[in-house]
This record gives structure tokens, C-alpha cells and sequence, in this order.
């Protein structure tokens, strides 16, 4: 009696546990599908951006620098409606971006083009950029072989002084403009319930990396 009792039990725990994880797994998947759809949302909406300079010599750490004000400024002043003007401009900003080069006393020349890459998390002092495959706008300094810099092409969230620095008011409308409210709510993490859900995320994408 003993023995089917113990041989019930031990049937009944099993049960429990193999629901119990069925229902973990339920939850995991509808917390991909979530942060899925979240990510694409902002990844289709942003475009990063990405210099690599020729080399680490100073000069060249310089003129990276004087190149990345030069391509903020310009996308600020041209009052772009979308990440797709800031790619067809690409060839106004090569043209420009030479003469740079050239008028600083530099024998190469840039390089512009639009890729793909997988991007870590990014955290500025007012919004947070979950990881995830972006396009970005990657521009190479001559050898492209010195240390490079990111930030957000479009909308303009790139910081001239510091990467902790906050958005203009102007990105700021721009990316309340490309995001519906879940996307952008959880970018500014604008109360615990989206930092919750951001945090949630980070770790669901991280977990399906890596597995």
C-alpha cells in the first residue's frame, strides 16, 4: 500500500512539475513575441551610427571628432523627416565629409555606407536603446582602423560632449513621432513599470542569444 502511495505521489509531483514547466515556457515565449515586436519597433525606427577612424594617432582621433559634429549638425539642420532622408544624403555628406578631410591637411577620403550590426544595450542620462540588430550609418576614415564611435543618427540623439549627455527636445519629439507609446515609454523608462519591462527585455533577448 505503501509502495502505491509513494508510486501516486511521485506520479502526481511529476505532473505538477512537467506543468509547471509548460507554463514557464508559455510565459518565455509570449515574453519573446513581446520583446520582439518591441525591438523591431524601434530597431525599423532608428538609425545608428558608426565612425571608425583611419587610425589611433591623435590627428586622427581629431578629425573622427570634427567629422562626427559635421554629420550632427547636418542632420539637425536639415530638419529630416525620417531615418530614410538621412540615407539618401549620404552622398551629400561624403562629398562634404572629403572637403573636411582635404581642408584639414588628410590624403584619404571617407567611405558611407548602410549596414547591419548587432548593437549592445546603450544607456544615456534619459533614455535606454535595448539591444538588437540595427541599420546603421557606418562611416570609415581612410583605413578605418583607429577607435570608432557610436550614437543615433536619426532620430538626432547624438551627444557632441559626452554619450551620458541628454536628448534634445527636438530628438526627443522626433522619437515620441517614430514609436508608438509601449516603444517609446519603455526607451525613457518612464516610470518602474517600464523599467520593469525593459529590464525584461534585456534579459529575454539575452537569453535567446545565447541559447
Amino acid at each position: 500500500m505503501t509502495r502505491i502511495s509513494s508510486k501516486y505521489e511521485m506520479e502526481i509531483n511529476m505532473r505538477k512539475i512537467i506543468l509547471l514547466t509548460l507554463l514557464l515556457c508559455e510565459i518565455m515565449m509570449m515574453g519573446n513575441v513581446y520583446s520582439e515586436n518591441i525591438t523591431d519597433e524601434i530597431s525599423e525606427s532608428l538609425l545608428r551610427m558608426h565612425i571608425l577612424a583611419n587610425s589611433d594617432e591623435t590627428c586622427d582621433q581629431e578629425i573622427k571628432i570634427k567629422v562626427r559634429d559635421y554629420v550632427i549638425e547636418y542632420i539637425n539642420d536639415k530638419n529630416m523627416k525620417s531615418k530614410s532622408d538621412v540615407i539618401k544624403s549620404i552622398s551629400d555628406m561624403k562629398s562634404d565629409i572629403d572637403n573636411l578631410l582635404k581642408e584639414n591637411g588628410f590624403r584619404y577620403k571617407s567611405e558611407i555606407l548602410i549596414s547591419n550590426s548587432e548593437f549592445d544595450t546603450r544607456y544615456y542620462s534619459n533614455i535606454s536603446i535595448p539591444a538588437g540588430n540595427y541599420q546603421a550609418l557606418k562611416i570609415v576614415l581612410g583605413e578605418g582602423n583607429g577607435k570608432n564611435w557610436w550614437c543615433v543618427a536619426y532620430p538626432p540623439l547624438c551627444f557632441t560632449e559626452s554619450v551620458t549627455g541628454e536628448i534634445s527636445s527636438n530628438g526627443d519629439k522626433l522619437l515620441c513621432e517614430s514609436l508608438n507609446n509601449e516603444a517609446y515609454n519603455i526607451i525613457k523608462n518612464k516610470n518602474v513599470e517600464y523599467r520593469i519591462k525593459f529590464k525584461s527585455i534585456e534579459l529575454i533577448n539575452s537569453f535567446f542569444k545565447n541559447n
